[in-house]
């Protein structure tokens, strides 16, 4: 599967093209979860969750926006039960840990 690294934006041999590529900014996916219709993409080096809504044919991109960009880096993010989870890893000498860190998050409705 194709999470968006720049590298692979290009439509090349079995790859189908990617909804998003990230280019103007590194965001490093690391985790991806469907919920509620749309994409919720976690971004270690981006330090965020991004939410993608998709247009009708679920090959494009409608809207997009950044959330949750205060815990530092975000390793996973996971839907279940009507719950978006979110793991942060910022104690994995990537990061700047902070008191308390790491963490799992659960989040209601986005």
């Amino acid at each position: 599967m194709n999470y968006g690294w720049p590298e692979e934006c290009a439509v090349q041999g079995n790859y189908e093209s990617p909804i998003r590529c990230y280019t103007e900014f590194t965001l490093a996916p690391s985790g991806i979860a469907f919920y509620g219709g749309d994409l919720y993409i976690a971004g270690l080096r981006g330090a965020q969750l991004r939410r993608i809504i998709l247009n009708d044919d679920l090959k494009s991109v409608k809207y997009e926006e950044e959330l949750f960009n205060d815990f530092g880096r975000i390793r996973d993010a996971v839907s279940h039960n009507g719950y978006i989870y979110i793991a942060t890893s910022n104690k994995d000498g990537r990061g700047i840990p902070k008191f308390e860190d790491d963490k799992i998050i659960r989040i209601r409705k986005i």
